[in-house]
């Protein structure tokens, strides 16, 4: 019985220890404060700090976390406010088309037992300026079924993008087919304008030039210059393009086409363009060269027709030259005798044979 008694005592005590052990972590834990309080003081007397999330600051790519006690009467210079030093990590996020690259810091700090972490706009971000990569798009096409509308994707991102493809057609109003001289120093203006589709009624062909219109002359070898802004001026008209007087005389004679391009604003599509015409042609000769030419042509013509016209004069200066024929040729009277004495003879002939015939008549009867 008393062994019995011992052992239950030994249970006891053993029990008690077992109590007093497991109470420690807490009793230890309420001195120590809870994870997010301390003890401290305020006043002449003991005070439980609590803390809230911290503020972060950076400096330099390193980080702190300071904590405040959130009692507003705490005056505890010690551990009312307290800074703690953070670890830091960062990852890179890379360009898209539209977005610049760049790299995310975030900050870690360890306090009374508890890990905080950056998020959002805690974190430090640092932007890789216009490190964007821009679209990379397909050719437009005509979507199917549609042909007025056009589309496209971008290779990249996959952005889609669909544009109305009006009928815009464009012609020359007038001012093609024009002479440069050069010397004249007169500008040369050619006019475009469109055909009155329904579809374009609304549209400002001038605005459109501005948002993309291309002017090109085509040299007399095919070769094609795209005009630069000081070789022309572009004037609301539908579109007047006014080619300077120095372009121009800077070209070499021959024949030439200015081509005025049209576009939606979007690379890779042309809506329509129209062709004019026009020749520069070196001046003309000075007049006193052409005169000199002049005179001295026609002084040699008329000094050879006077020695040819007084050729003529001599020979015919003398009416009562002959051929040398001899001898043979009558002379003018005696031809004229000769043919009178010819009539006579023929006349008695023919009244002798009248006379023979009315004779024999009479015999007859």
């Amino acid at each position: 019985m008393k062994k019995i008694k011992k052992c239950m005592r030994l249970g006891s005590i053993a029990l008690a220890l077992i109590l007093l052990i497991g109470m420690m972590p807490v009793v230890s834990g309420f001195a120590a404060g809870s994870d997010d309080s301390q003890i401290g003081t305020l006043g002449d007397g003991p005070h439980t700090h609590t803390y809230g999330n911290p503020v972060w600051a950076w400096a330099n790519y390193d980080a702190t976390a300071t904590f405040t006690c959130t009692d507003p009467e705490c005056d505890d210079a010690e551990l009312g406010k307290q800074v703690i030093a953070a670890t830091d990590t960062f990852a890179y996020t890379d360009p898209t088309c539209t977005e610049d690259g760049y790299t995310t810091y975030t900050a870690t700090a360890e306090f009374n037992g508890r890990t905080y972490t950056t998020t959002g706009d805690d974190c430090l971000i640092v932007v890789r300026q216009n490190s964007r990569l821009g679209h990379n798009w397909y050719p437009w096409t005509a979507v199917p079924g549609h042909p007025e509308i056009i589309e496209r994707d971008c290779a990249r991102c996959g952005e889609h993008e669909t544009h109305v493809a009006y009928s815009l057609e464009i012609v020359v109003k007038e001012g093609g087919g024009q002479t440069y001289t050069k010397g004249t120093n007169q500008p040369l203006t050619i006019k475009f304008e469109k055909v009155d589709w329904p579809d374009m009624r609304n549209v400002n062909v001038f605005n459109l030039y501005q948002n993309g219109g291309i002017a090109t002359v085509t040299m007399p070898d095919g070769t094609k210059q795209v005009l630069s802004s000081g070789d022309f001026t572009a004037t609301e008209g539908s579109v007047d393009i006014t080619i300077s007087a120095s372009y121009l005389e800077n070209l070499a004679a021959g024949e030439y086409k200015l081509t005025l391009t049209f576009t939606l604003g979007v690379e890779e599509y042309k809506l329509d363009s129209a062709s004019a015409t026009f020749t520069v042609a070196e001046p003309a000769p000075d007049s006193d060269t052409d005169s000199d030419t002049d005179s001295d042509t026609d002084s040699d013509t008329d000094s050879d027709t006077d020695s040819d016209t007084d050729s003529d004069s001599d020979t015919d200066s003398d009416p009562d030259s002959k051929p040398d024929d001899g001898g043979n040729t009558p002379a003018t009277g005696d031809t004229g005798l000769a043919i009178t004495l010819s009539v006579i003879v023929m006349m008695i002939s023919a009244f002798a044979a009248v006379y023979v015939l009315v004779r024999r008549r009479n015999l007859a009867k």
